[in-house]
C-alpha cells in the first residue's frame, strides 16, 4: 500500500515565462536541491502581484500537461468566484463576540461543511471499497487566526489560551482537540518597512464526550489519539482537501501532489508534526457555571515551515489568501478490519481568510528562547506531554504498522 506520498515521475511540463518556477517546484519533488532556484522564482513573481498573474488567462504563463485526462481537467478547470458560493454560517454554538481577551475569525470565514466525504468501508481491507463518512466525531466551535509578532511558533500554546480563558468553549465541552497550523512567515512586500512575521492558524473542535466514554466507528483511534502510542496516533493522521476556488497556482499544486477529495494525504510524513495532550482546568467564571472544571485536551500541531515545498507554495499564493476557499477533512487512517469503518474526525471550511483580520498573540502565549530554528522542532511549553514526530519517523510507524 506505501506510505500514500506520491511521486511526482510521469507528468512532465513545458512552459514559458515564469511557469519554469512551477515546473521546478511542482513536479521535480520537494528537495531542495530541486527548489533552490524555483523558490526565489516563484516567491519574486508573488512580489509582482501573483494574484493577478496566476488568475490571468495565462498571458505571461503558458503550460502544457502530458497526463492523465482527469488530471488535466482538474488543472485547468474553472474556479468559481466567491460570490457564486456564498457561505451560510453553521455553528453549533454562538461563541462569544471577538474582545481583547478572545479574538475569532470572522465567523463568514469558517464554519463546519456539509461534505461527507469518502473514507474507508467495513471491508476495505478486502474489497478496497469507501463509502460515505457520517457526521464528524468532534464539531468545530472556533477558528483564529494570530500574528506572531515578537512571538514564536510553540507547541502547547494553545492549551495555555484554553487555561486563561482567552480560548473559550461551549460549556457542555469535555474533549477539546485543536490543530495548529505553524505557517511560515509571508514574502516581503516592497511597501512593508518591517520584516513580515508567521502566521498560527488555529481550528479548535469540542466534544460533549470523553474519547474513554466514546463509541462507535472512530471511537478506538480517537482513545488512541488520547492515551495511545503518540507516534503511530500522529502516523495515522490524514486529510482531504476539497478546493471550492482559489488562484491556478494552489490548483496546480493540489493537483501535481494529488492533494483532492479522491486521495486523502498523509500529513505526518510530509512535515514535522507535534501531539501535546493534557488536562486543562478552566478559570472559575466559565461559561454558565461558576465552578472550576477540568477538560481533556490534546493539540497537533503541523509545522507548514518544515517543508520546503509547501513553504514556497504557502508564499508564493499567500498574496491571494482572500480568494481562497477551501473544505479539509481529517480522519484517523484505519489500518485493520478491528478500526474500520472510518470515521471523519473533524472538518472546516476555511474562505476568504484576511491577513488584517489576525489577532496579537494573547499574553498566555508561551515565550521560549529564541523560539523555533529551521530544521528543528518548535519548542513546547509543556515538554512532559509532548511529543514531536519527523516526517522520517512517521514513514516509518506507517510501514511497521502496515506490516503488521
Amino acid at each position: 500500500m506505501g506510505l500514500q506520498v506520491p511521486s511526482m515521475d510521469g507528468v512532465y511540463v513545458r512552459e514559458a515565462g515564469w511557469g519554469g518556477a512551477i515546473k521546478h517546484a511542482l513536479l521535480r519533488g520537494p528537495s531542495k536541491e530541486n527548489l533552490k532556484y524555483s523558490g526565489k522564482a516563484i516567491i519574486y513573481s508573488s512580489r509582482r502581484s501573483v494574484a493577478s498573474s496566476i488568475s490571468s488567462d495565462q498571458s505571461n504563463v503558458s503550460t502544457e500537461v502530458e497526463a492523465t485526462p482527469r488530471q488535466s481537467d482538474l488543472l485547468h478547470e474553472s474556479l468559481p468566484s466567491s460570490s457564486q458560493q456564498p457561505l451560510h454560517s453553521r455553528h453549533p454554538w454562538e461563541p462569544p463576540e471577538p474582545s481583547h481577551e478572545q479574538k475569532l475569525l470572522p465567523s463568514r470565514n469558517w464554519e463546519q461543511p456539509e461534505e461527507r466525504e469518502y473514507v474507508r468501508g467495513g471491508e476495505y481491507m478486502e474489497d478496497r471499497v469507501k463509502e460515505r463518512s457520517g457526521e464528524p466525531l468532534l464539531t468545530l466551535c472556533a477558528c483564529q487566526l494570530v500574528d506572531l509578532q515578537e512571538a514564536t511558533h510553540c507547541a502547547g500554546a494553545t492549551a495555555a489560551l484554553l487555561a486563561s480563558g482567552a480560548l473559550t468553549v461551549p460549556p457542555s465541552t469535555r474533549f477539546v482537540f485543536s490543530l495548529y497550523f505553524m505557517n511560515p512567515a509571508p514574502p516581503k512586500s516592497a511597501s512593508a518597512s518591517a520584516t513580515p512575521r508567521p502566521h498560527a492558524l488555529l481550528c479548535h473542535f469540542a466534544s460533549d464526550t470523553c474519547p474513554s466514554d466514546a463509541e462507535g466507528p472512530g471511537a478506538s483511534l480517537l482513545r488512541e489519539l488520547w492515551s495511545g502510542d503518540a507516534t503511530r496516533a500522529l502516523s495515522r493522521f490524514k486529510m482531504i482537501s476539497r478546493l471550492h476556488s482559489g488562484p491556478s497556482l494552489l490548483r496546480a499544486a493540489m493537483t501535481m501532489s494529488r492533494m483532492d477529495v479522491t486521495r486523502p494525504m498523509l500529513v505526518a510524513p510530509r512535515c514535522n508534526s507535534s501531539l501535546t495532550r493534557t488536562t486543562v482546568t478552566l478559570p472559575a467564571a466559565y461559561g454558565a457555571s461558576a465552578a472550576r472544571r477540568e477538560v481533556q485536551h490534546v493539540e497537533m500541531a503541523l509545522d507548514v515551515a518544515s517543508n520546503y515545498y509547501g513553504s514556497v507554495v504557502y508564499r508564493a499564493a499567500f498574496s491571494a489568501v482572500t480568494s481562497i476557499d477551501v473544505s479539509l477533512t481529517f480522519v484517523l487512517e484505519g489500518r485493520g478490519e478491528a478500526e474500520l469503518p472510518e470515521a471523519a474526525l473533524c472538518s472546516v471550511t476555511l474562505r476568504n481568510l484576511d491577513p488584517a483580520d489576525a489577532a496579537v498573540p494573547h499574553a498566555s502565549w508561551p515565550t521560549l528562547g529564541q523560539g523555533k530554528i529551521d530544521g528543528e522542532a518548535p519548542p513546547c511549553s509543556l515538554p512532559g506531554v509532548c511529543t514531536h514526530v519527523t516526517p522520517k519517523e512517521a514513514a516509518a510507524e506507517v510501514k511497521r504498522s502496515l506490516a503488521r
